[in-house]
């Protein structure tokens, strides 16, 4: 190598070396750190939407007191968690500057178009408030910046995990909740058989159609009322019935029989439908007006029941080898 060749190569390595300390992230300390937000107050928020990286949105508004989710007929949503949540947003300060270079804001996932999360704020006044949450940088810190500000700081407030966009980790997923004990019928129609169980007076189960050598599997009817009287679901999808969810044409149509301590008697219907993108089911409780999406694992236990499932029969007596 010349000595022409030498100096060439030694100003391309200073010139990278200036190019990675401009545009690389440094933290500094803002001694002079206030609220990322302002005068942010969780209580004047009524208005949160955020979106993941995937484009995935969830929305909640507020009405008095009370949060729902909107566009799936004002579900209501988990206020005490949103409440949580809008709190430590409005804790977020500026007292970990990271960098105030607009190149880098790619980089930590905070640009207007490149995020791990978008929030958006709406408060009672009208007024919109918009911030990004990107990558971590450690357990316990991620990236964060305000809408129209180059400089992104670093927090430990909240992360990208707690904005979930799922709406099933912000309600009560509970969809259908009737003591499993109180249940005396339960009857299963699905592509594979019709089944009707009924409870004698000894409390044991009884099958329509039962000859006489076989008996009942017991636990497996328990198990399979338990799980229709106690049935999570995954998310609420709408209160208006879509033929994409096939519920006219059921994969399976459930309808059990309860009595109270007071001999009151109730009859409860759900309808399965077919699966989402994600594999999950759709179904209706017929008590309640939303229509969701159920686990594939709930969901057939129903749609794939057999009658052998639940039924014994004797094993034959195998004759005696002829010596």
């Amino acid at each position: 190598m010349t000595k022409i060749q030498k100096i060439l190569s030694g100003i391309l390595v200073l010139q990278i070396g200036l190019i990675g300390w401009v545009f690389w992230p440094k933290e500094t300390t803002n001694t002079q750190k206030t609220l990322l937000l302002g005068d942010l107050k969780a209580d004047n928020v009524v208005d949160l939407k955020i979106t993941d990286d995937t484009g995935k949105m969830i929305h909640f508004a507020k009405s008095g007191s009370v949060w729902t989710i909107p566009e799936v007929g004002e579900y209501p949503a988990d206020g005490e968690k949103i409440q949580n949540i809008l709190e430590s947003i409005a804790k977020i300060d500026t007292g970990r500057m990271i960098t105030e270079t607009e190149a880098s804001h790619k980089q930590l996932q905070v640009a207007d178009t490149d995020y791990a999360r978008k929030v958006d704020l709406v408060m009672a006044d009208g007024t919109d408030i918009e911030f990004f949450v990107g990558s971590s940088a450690g357990a316990s810190a991620v990236h964060v910046r305000k809408s129209g500000d180059a400089m992104v700081y670093l927090t430990g407030e909240i992360s990208s995990y707690e904005l979930d966009t799922s709406s099933g980790n912000w309600i009560d997923t509970t969809y259908v909740n009737v003591p499993s004990t109180t249940i005396t019928a339960i009857s299963i129609s699905n592509q594979n058989a019709d089944l009707i169980f009924q409870k004698d007076s000894s409390g044991g189960w009884q099958l329509s159609g039962l000859a006489p050598e076989e008996s009942v599997i017991g636990s497996a009817v328990d198990r399979i009322a338990g799980s229709a009287a106690v049935m999570r679901m995954v998310e609420p999808i709408s209160i208006e019935d879509n033929p994409v969810f096939g519920l006219d044409a059921p994969s399976a149509t459930v309808i059990f029989t309860s009595e109270d301590e007071e001999g009151n008697v109730s009859t409860h219907q759900i309808l399965i439908g077919g699966q989402d993108d994600n594999g999950n089911y759709y179904a209706h409780y017929l008590e309640s007006e939303y229509i969701v999406t159920i686990s594939a694992y709930t969901a057939e236990q129903f749609t794939n029941a057999v009658r052998s499932d639940f039924v014994e029969t004797p094993a034959t007596p195998t004759s005696p080898a002829v010596e």
